[in-house]
This record gives C-alpha cells, structure tokens and sequence, in this order.
C-alpha cells in the first residue's frame, strides 16, 4: 500500500466501484447496491450506493459526509459491495486501504 489519500476523520470520500463478475462488467441498473466497511476494530458500517450514470455500466459510488463520521481510526479498511436482485444477491470482491492519522501543520 502507498502513502494514505484518506485521513482520519476526512469528509467528502468518493468510493466509487464498478461491478464486476469474472472480469466483466455487470449491469446493475435493476439492483441495490450496498458499501460494507469494515474498521480496523471490526466494526461494520452499511451504505447504499448510488449510479454514476444508469448503472449498465456497473459503475457505482459513495460520497462520505460527516454524519457518517466513518473514518474514525488510522489503519487498514476493508470494503465489499453487496449486489442483490430481488432475493438473488452476491458479493464482490473485498478492497483494502489505508488510512492514515491526521496531521496539523502549524
């Protein structure tokens, strides 16, 4: 992993993700796409994804508020969407970053 983009306590994140099975990108204009995030402390948080275009390029996206205050610790995140149709659902694979602590210039 490289020098973290991301910091403690940053607002603002863009996840974006394209859904993908076997290489190949999925349409997911008929699904719920759902962002599982897994701390460093293995705490989960949940988030709905939204579109980027119309979805039949599979290309989804999150952007982090502060209400999520989802960046609470420095350290390694796992990420995995959740594709559901109806009650057919699979997950992608996970995603691993690094976050890094924030530092104040004076």
């Amino acid at each position: 992993m490289t020098t973290p983009s991301i910091r403690v306590d940053d607002v603002g994140t863009l996840i974006r993700r394209t859904i993908k099975d076997n290489g190949n990108v999925v349409d997911v204009s008929g699904a719920t796409v759902t962002l599982i995030i897994l701390r460093p402390d293995k705490t989960k948080v949940t988030r709905d994804m939204s579109f980027v275009t119309d979805g039949t390029d599979g290309k989804m996206e999150y952007k982090v508020t502060a209400e999520d205050n989802l960046w609470t610790m420095e350290g390694i995140y796992l990420s995995q969407c959740i594709v559901q149709w109806g009650s057919d659902n699979f997950a992608t694979g996970e995603t691993a970053w690094r976050v890094g602590r924030r530092r104040m210039i004076e």
